[in-house]
């Protein structure tokens, strides 16, 4: 048994016939939620008369790239003729009631609306021919009727008819050609209502059913997040809401089904539920936003704490609009992040736990609209994390989409200042705006709330890395494109050092700042949400979303290179120690793996610390407290020493 929900979605509630009479606990069953395809989404779409992106086809080939726009109503009648007319009364309607014709007939269902236009079609005999009846291939004549609101059939023209439903005369054909199939004297709104209520009076069962269906509506629509930072110890969505307790979520729900005119089901059936489908109202503390936990122990003010609120669901509702937008092919929507760091080698071993290992790290950049997901590893002997590092990956991504197609590019990303926010990012992305006639825009969203879904990206390979064991960093990657295999594999890309560009030369830079102010008290780079880059050089900044884009006052200077540097020479050295802690950890580490830890790069030659007396003495040598050259155990520091030196001064020239 199955029901349409919110969302084109659809409900599976236990196996039960209609017969069957359902306990008041059966809701807290398993639910399946199963998504349309883009097939059947576009489907939905083009029956509720919405726009959708349809299918075309090139030679043997069906792209799924067509876009339809929404049915719109057409003009009325202005004929002449229709006006001297006794039997037509186009004049009879005017633009309310065409709206509420139109609104109503785009509210059935398919076969409603074949129903609906078959039953205002008559087809009648021919009265009167003007050309021979063999040679003429039309047969019969139709006549087009439109109800009033006290419910006449009046006669109008097929312009009327046709521009009022937001109809093509070929559909109306086609429909026409079942007309023994369908036909019915009364409106097949008013029809399904009254069946609708006889059977929630008749059927108690169904009623109830309802019931439940409009909780598990209520629950699976509400705003939820992962857990992004405690993935590895909950699986739990997190509804997104400023209650703290679950009966203030209960009440929210009870209210809503007063305002529907419907029955609310009981407070444990609502917690039963929420608990099978593992869903919580607290997040762990340690993935809760900061502003937020200020809020609640006391120390931020509510009239601050209700301007973070609104700047969080303002940033939330411009990531639903443009990804509509997106569908609608008006350009590429991405958002990026960084994975938490990896170490490698992942062993069971005891001997890792009080040992240095190679830290592994992996940015990924998600593509929203077709969950197409890139993930850019690299090692710190390949690069470390400077803003160059990020934009360098960034660059090449963009560069590719691009390249590949014809759509501007809008990218989702949090508000860190050397891998998102900076002059170094803003400064390559206003140069590959120009130089590929495309506008490019960024996006931060508000801090404590960067969820995003390259976060599940994240989330199905810690998922898929629990439990495995990493000799090398390529099993990482294993690991990466094995985690998924629905919609599409995860795409991998190993980094070295060579592929990494700077991007901060200054002879490559055209801009020093991309602050919007100058002075004390204006707004700073951290203030800023929004950033656009033209093709004609400019770049756009907004301070809030609901603001209009403004230029940058900024000036740009002349660029000595169009093509920045290498990074890095060569691959990065690690310390000593950890080199050395690594060659210990071979001894747990597969022999064949033994070859990549040797020639992994370090520094040599450093001082050897083997107590903690000795780290102290460096550290004190350092703030020049004591002569590092001393060799001296009893060595007093150089203050005490000096101290003792003037008291022997004022001591001989007393005597």
């Amino acid at each position: 048994m199955s029901f349409n929900a919110l969302d084109h979605s659809t409900l599976e509630i236990s196996d039960k016939d209609d017969n069957d009479t359902f306990g008041p606990n059966d809701i807290v069953r398993a639910v399946k939620v199963k998504e349309l395809s883009k097939r059947d989404s576009a489907r939905v779409q083009r029956e509720k008369g919405e726009a959708y992106l349809g299918y075309s086809r090139m030679g043997s080939k069906v792209l799924h790239n067509s876009y339809r726009q929404a049915r719109r109503q057409g003009p009325r009648c202005t004929s002449k003729f229709c006006v001297r007319s006794s039997l037509r009364q186009c004049n009879l309607f005017d633009e309310k009631d065409r709206k509420e014709l139109f609104d109503n007939f785009w509210r059935m269902n398919w076969d409603q609306k074949q129903m609906y236009i078959c039953q205002l079609v008559k087809d009648v005999s021919i009265k009167e021919r003007k050309v021979d009846e063999e040679s003429s291939r039309r047969k019969r004549s139709k006549q087009y009727f439109l109800i009033t609101t006290d419910e006449r059939h009046v006669q109008v023209c097929i312009k009327m008819f046709l521009n009022t439903f937001g109809l093509k005369e070929k559909m109306v054909r086609e429909w026409l050609k079942h007309k023994g199939t369908y036909g019915l004297r009364e409106n097949p709104l008013t029809v399904q209502k009254r069946i609708d209520t006889k059977r929630q009076q008749s059927d108690s069962n169904q009623a109830l059913l309802n019931r439940k269906i409009g909780l598990l509506t209520f629950l699976m629509d509400y705003p939820k997040v992962d857990s992004h930072y405690c993935r590895k110890d909950t699986g739990k969505e997190y509804l997104q809401t400023s209650h703290q307790t679950l009966i203030d979520l209960y009440k929210d729900y009870v209210d809503i089904c007063n305002h529907e005119n419907s029955i609310s089901l009981s407070f444990p059936v609502f917690s039963g539920t929420m608990k099978n489908l593992n869903y919580s109202l607290f997040k762990p503390r340690k993935d809760q936003c900061d502003t937020c936990i200020g809020f609640k122990v006391g120390t931020l003010n509510a009239n601050e704490f209700a301007e973070h609120r609104r700047n969080v669901d303002r940033a939330s509702q411009e990531k639903k609009n443009d990804l509509n937008a997106a569908a609608m092919k008006l350009f590429t929507l991405l958002c990026m992040d960084a994975e938490g760091v990896v170490l490698c080698p992942k062993l069971l071993a005891s001997a890792l736990y009080f040992k240095s290992k190679l830290q592994l790290h992996n940015f990924t950049i998600y593509d929203i609209l077709t969950h197409d997901s890139t993930n850019y590893v690299w090692d710190e002997t390949e690069s470390d994390l400077q803003s160059s590092t990020f934009v360098s990956i960034i660059i090449h991504h963009l560069e590719k989409r691009l390249q590949s197609g014809p759509l501007p590019i809008t990218v989702y990303s949090d508000g860190c200042g050397y891998q998102n926010r900076n002059v170094v990012m803003a400064n390559a992305l206003r140069l590959l705006a120009i130089k590929y006639s495309r506008s490019i825009t960024q996006k931060f969203l508000e801090v404590g709330h960067t969820h995003m879904e390259c976060d599940s990206t994240h989330a199905c390979i810690e998922r898929r890395s629990k439990g495995m064991t990493f000799n090398l960093p390529s099993d990482f990657e294993t690991a990466i494109s094995t985690a998924r295999d629905k919609p599409s594999p995860f795409i991998v890309e190993h980094l070295t050092h060579k592929f990494f560009r700077n991007y901060d030369d200054p002879n490559y830079l055209t801009l020093k700042s991309i602050r919007p102010g100058k002075k004390a008290g204006d707004p700073k780079v951290t203030d800023i949400r929004a950033l656009r880059y033209d093709p004609d050089g400019k770049i756009f900044y907004k301070l809030h979303f609901d603001d209009e884009f403004k230029v940058l006052p900024q000036a740009f200077n002349k660029q000595n290179i169009s093509v920045p540097t290498n990074l890095h020479k060569d691959r990065l050295a690690i310390s000593a120690t950890k080199w050395k802690h690594l060659q210990e950890l071979k001894s747990v580490i597969d022999a064949k793996s033994h070859s990549f830890y040797d020639n992994i790069p370090h520094r040599v030659g450093e001082e050897k610390i083997t107590s903690e007396n000795d780290k102290l003495k460096k550290v004190m040598a350092n703030i020049n407290l004591v002569e590092a050259t001393s060799t001296n155990k009893n060595v007093k520091p150089k203050v005490v020493r000096e101290n003792a030196k003037r008291k022997v001064v004022r001591k001989n020239t007393k005597t």
